[in-house]
Order: structure tokens, then C-alpha cells, then sequence
């Protein structure tokens, strides 16, 4: 019983440090940047790499080149 109690806690702990982790994540992405499917957005060493055409970000709250993920209806049909 004890056993039981105790992987629900860590399963609790583990899911509430992912979720933190992900909200953090989504915080950091510019605003430029929210649903382009060119972000990439990880850092390798202490330099993030924000995407291929525009590596180190761009300036202001627009991108010339922010693609949109295609719609999911477009992918089941």
C-alpha cells in the first residue's frame, strides 16, 4: 500500500517539473516566433538557436518569413 502511495507521488512530482518545464518553455518563445513552424528554439552550449533563417531572432513583434503549421483538416483528408 505504502508502495502504491509513493509512486503516485513521485508520478505527481515528475508530471508538476514537466509541466513547469513546458510553461517556461512557451514563456520563452518570441512573440514572432508562437506557431511558426520554423522555431526551433533550443540552446546548444549558452546560444539559442531560434530558427534556421533567422538564428538569433527577430527584431519586433513580426517575421516576414513565420510559416503556420498546415491546419489538421488538411492532413486527414
Amino acid at each position: 500500500m505504502q508502495t502504491i502511495a509513493v509512486d503516485r507521488l513521485l508520478k505527481t512530482q515528475i508530471e508538476e517539473q514537466i509541466d513547469r518545464t513546458l510553461d517556461e518553455r512557451l514563456k520563452a518563445i518570441p512573440k514572432a516566433c508562437k506557431g511558426c513552424r520554423n522555431f526551433h528554439g533550443i540552446e546548444y552550449g549558452r546560444v539559442r538557436l531560434v530558427c534556421a533563417i533567422h538564428p538569433h531572432g527577430v527584431e519586433g513583434d513580426t517575421c516576414s518569413d513565420h510559416e503556420k503549421f498546415p491546419s489538421t483538416k488538411k492532413l486527414i483528408e
